[in-house]
Formats: structure tokens, sequence, C-alpha cells
């Protein structure tokens, strides 16, 4: 059977202005066909076993010509896959979502489109700037940015035409022509005053806006080669009053994020949110300890003989429901056990199960979560404690001498490998990197020693609390920050005082 094509938008960049429904054919794709996009971040949406197929359109820089682009989609309909052809803002918007769509009708291949947001639109909103307004411009146009060299009288004849419009014009792909395309508007009457901007990696926490008019922003534009996109009209003298983008409290910073892969996402938008840029730089990844998984389903075996049962992360939470579920059990299993969990994450996690926590430590520090769980303990219950094999021993060593303390070491967290390429890349220019546990920081310090490269100096630090602030200290160096409280929340707080306080100073 024939699978189906879906001409999908990715929007402009911002991870969260993808649709819904776009979310959904990510997540059951079989195969996704991308062009080059603003947020490479699109595609952890993707299945493990998704083919991506990479065929990298920008201007003038095509990996795979359009006809074979086309043909590529259906013969992986053909094969019966479900397929995702993943364009950034709108398919039919100067996306050749239309081209494609006829050739795969031609085809007999089966296809659905699903509006993305277009930069004319959600680009210019990011920017602070409306593409209409009741007492400025009643109407939109929006306008490829390419010049034709080949027919310049029908780029004239098409120029007089826009030179008339009273509405807002939009030029998408025209970020190498500005200066030529100002020029043609006051050629067609456009007045040189015509308040104007351009927009840069419009949506993201790059994005960049310069403004000027018809005369000025040619020269006032970039040179090098940035995806971009040029307004022209009044409404862009509103940006000054409604830009928000850059009022977000961490706009324009660089922010490393160095947890496990698997954790990052949490982290990642909560650095969006507040208009941060962040960059995964997973120094660790999670290995399953087999031996611990076996000794677990012993464990699980005698459940009734345990009073008290304590998670310390996210992922023992999920490696220990994996091994209940695929015994054929549930959370019903797990009795008048009371549950224990160190962090909110973790609390989260199991609220995912459908178990409420009897106690929740709002803070990541093993002897604070020691103490509070001591008052709840009789002397000889039993406590089973599935967690990390690179734990430290703090919380057992408090607990021995008051109850029976079972650990089961569910995984181990080992040195992620990075892209050769990509340490240099993203150490540049970076602000800040945030550090949550004593083997990001050293794993972070073995990547760059690898390469005999040395923590840049402007780099500040951000530790979670004191064992990792320890760790910092343990290479030489001071953190900048600590959280406090000692959890992701309490970091970023301490963070974005710290940049509003720069801000202030500055």
């Amino acid at each position: 059977m024939t699978g189906t094509v879906y001409l999908v938008g990715a929007g402009p960049g911002d991870e969260g202005l993808l649709t819904l429904r776009g979310l959904e054919l990510l997540e059951s794709a079989q195969v996704v066909v991308y062009d080059y996009l603003a947020n490479p971040r699109f595609l952890k949406h993707c299945r493990e076993d998704c083919e991506k197929i990479y065929v990298g359109k920008k201007a003038d820089n095509h990996t795979m010509p359009q006809e074979e682009i086309n043909a590529l989609l259906a013969q992986k309909a053909r094969e019966g896959k479900r397929v995702v052809r993943l364009k950034g803002g709108d398919p039919y918007t100067f996306g050749r979502g239309g081209e494609e769509g006829l050739h795969l009708r031609a085809q007999g291949v089966p296809f659905e489109v699903v509006p993305g947001v277009t930069s004319a639109i959600g680009g210019l909103a990011y920017g602070g700037i409306p593409v209409t307004h009741r007492n400025l411009a009643s109407s939109f146009h929006v306008i490829a940015g390419h010049l034709s060299k080949e027919h310049p009288e029908g780029e004239e004849k098409r120029y007089r035409t826009y030179g008339e419009l009273e509405g807002t014009l939009v030029f998408l792909m025209g970020a190498r022509n500005i200066h030529r395309i100002a020029a043609r508007l006051m050629e067609a009457g456009k007045s040189p005053t015509t308040p104007a901007a351009v927009l840069y990696r419009a949506t993201t926490p790059r994005q960049e806006v310069v403004e000027g008019t018809l005369e000025t922003i040619g020269a006032l534009a970039h040179r090098e080669e940035k995806p971009g996109l040029l307004v022209v009209g009044e409404v862009v003298r509103l940006r000054k009053d409604l830009d928000f983008l850059s009022r977000r409290p961490l706009f324009g910073k660089k922010i490393l994020v160095t947890r496990a892969d698997r954790q990052n996402g949490g982290t990642l938008e909560a650095v969006s949110r507040l208009g941060g840029w962040g960059v995964e730089w997973p120094t660790i990844r999670i290995r399953p300890v087999p031996e611990g998984m076996e000794l677990l389903k012993v464990r699980i075996r005698e459940m009734e003989g345990y009073s008290h049962l304590v998670f310390t992360s996210q992922n023992g939470v999920e490696l220990f429901f994996q091994v209940l579920k695929g015994m054929g059990r549930d959370a019903r299993h797990l009795g008048k056990v009371k549950v224990h969990a160190v962090g909110k994450v973790t609390a989260q996690a199991l609220d995912r199960q459908g178990i409420l926590c009897d106690t929740v430590a709002t803070t990541f520090h093993s002897e604070a979560f020691a103490r509070d769980l001591l008052s709840q303990l009789e002397p000889g219950q039993r406590v089973l404690a599935p967690r990390s094999r690179n734990s430290r021993p703090v919380m057992v060593e408090r607990l021995k001498d008051h109850c029976i303390l079972e650990e089961v070491f569910l995984y181990e967290t080992v040195e992620a490998e990075l892209e050769e390429g990509r340490v240099l890349e993203d150490l540049e220019g970076a602000d800040y990197v945030l550090f949550t546990s004593a083997s990001t920081v050293e794993n972070f310090h073995r990547q760059l020693e690898r390469r005999e490269l040395q923590v840049p100096r402007n780099l500040g630090l951000v530790s979670i609390g004191p064992v990792t602030s320890e760790a910092i200290r343990g290479f030489g160096l001071e953190p900048l920050l600590e959280g406090d409280p000692h959890t992701i929340e309490g970091m970023m707080e301490r963070l974005v005082a710290h940049v509003e306080k720069e801000k202030g100073g500055a």
C-alpha cells in the first residue's frame, strides 16, 4: 500500500510555533525529508527509527535539486512509508510546496498539507512589527526578494506596481538584495523616508532587527550571508512599543546546557522561555546496568516487604517502571509502600506513572533529603532505592544505621561523545554554561582536555548546588552562580537576577 506524504510547515524558527498537527506527524513519521531549518530541535521529536534525509535548500545552495526531491517523496511513499516533508515557514508561501503537491498528484501519491506560520507574519510579530494596523496599513503584500538578471524589464514593471501599493511590503529571501530592492522602490515613487527594517533569524533567541528608511536600510543591513526578511511601511514605527522578544531577561545570551541528552529538553525550554539561546551540550549519557535491571525484578517480587521506595532521578523512575511493566505489572503492585522523590522533575515523572509522592524534596542536596527521610523511618524498616551507580553514598551513610537500605543500580552516567567540529563552534560566543551535577562538570572538562582547550575566561559557570560547585573548584575554577534553592528553577532564577543586575549597571 502506498504511504502518504505530509507537507508540513515548521514555522519561522521558534520551536513553539510548530503546529500541534505538525508535531503529531513528526512524532509518527517513518521518513522526514527536511530543508535547512532555523531550529534543529524540530528533529528531536522524531522516533528513533525515523529515516531523516537532509535536502539542504538555502539560497543558491541546494544539496538536492527540486526535481530529485519530488521523486524522492514519491519513492518513499511507494515503499509504504509515512513521509513528512518538513519545510521552514509555510509550505505554500514561497516554499515550493505547490510544486511538490502537483508532482505527487500526478504520480498518484496521496498527500496532505499542514500550514505553518510564515515568517512574513510570525517573524515580523516577534520583531514587534504588525503587518497591518487600522490607522497605518489596511493590506500587506508578501513578495519574493529574488531579483531577475535575465528579465530586467519585467522586474521594472513589477516594482512600478509595488511602488503604488499603500500597504506593508514584506520581501522574503531578499537579504542579499536589500540595497537594490530599496533603490527600485524609490525609483518607483516610494518616499526615501519610508520606514524599513530587516529581520535576521526571526523568532529565535539570536533574532536581530536593523531599522532605517528606504534611503538608509541598504547601508545598515548586513552584507554577509544571513537569512533575513525586509519589511517596508509605516508599521515599522510601532516596533519601539510592540517589541517583546528583546525584553525577555536572557535575550541574546548563549547558554550551554550540559545535562544528559534525554534530559536537556526541560532546561532548554526554560532557557528559551526566558529569551536565551540554549545550546545542547550533553556531557553525559545514561547507560542502563543490565545486572541492576535483573536484580530489580527480584526486588519487585519482594515489594510487600518494603516500607519505603526512594527515587532520586527521573532516569530511575523511567527504568523502574520499564522493568515493572515488562513483568506484566503496574503501579498497583506497590501497594502501601510510601514513595519519596528528590526534586520536582522526579516527582513529575512519578506522577506520569500514576504515583503521587508522599514526600518531595525540593532540593538536589542528598544530606538535606536524608534528614527529611529519617523523620519518617522506623528502625528496621526496609527501604528500596533504585538509583545511579555514580550516585554519592551520602544518603546510604546517613540512613544505614536507622533502616535496611537496599540500593539497586539501574543505570550509570558515562561521558557523551560530541561531534568533533561542534565543540569550538558551541564555545564561541557562549556566555554561560549550566552544570546540574558533578559528573557534568567532570565530563565537560574531559571534552576540553581531549582537545587541549581551556575554559574561556569570559564563560560564566553556573552550578545547581554545593556538590556541583565543589566539583568546579576541583578544577581550579570558581562558579559564578549557585542555585538557591538547589534546583533547575533555583539556578535559572539566580542567572536571571545576575543578568538583569548586569544590564542595570551597563
